[in-house]
């Protein structure tokens, strides 16, 4: 049940870059995203993706001292929200950074924030 429903001219944001325009469930979507990136761990986990390019789960638990079920958690919550991409090379899959909407998600919050 709809208690509220906002405007047609309220559901749209327009920023300064005529190519961010952000509806009402972007900026839903935004805070999702904001939420998983402040989770310590997951910060763990994309600050060691940026810094070797690319691992394995098995890299990544050795590295960080983790349980091997904790870091497939955390990576599975990632892959979810589409922070990291994830690729098969045989057996083994290589999770990377997804680099594009890390740095959409940068641009729509300093736009955000400067407006």
């Amino acid at each position: 049940m709809v208690l509220f429903r906002k405007p047609k001219e309220m559901q749209t944001l327009h920023f300064n870059d005529p190519k961010l325009v952000m509806s009402l469930s972007s900026i839903e979507n935004l805070a999702e995203l904001t939420r998983y990136l402040k989770n310590k761990p997951r910060q763990m986990i994309l600050q060691a993706l940026e810094k070797q390019g690319g691992m394995t789960v098995s890299d990544l638990y050795t590295s960080l001292g983790w349980e091997q079920s904790y870091c497939s958690q955390m990576l599975s919550s990632l892959k979810k929200a589409g922070l990291i991409l994830a690729e098969r090379e045989g057996h083994f899959i290589t999770y990377t950074i997804n680099k594009p909407l890390l740095l959409a998600l940068k641009k729509c919050m300093v736009e955000i924030y400067e407006n």
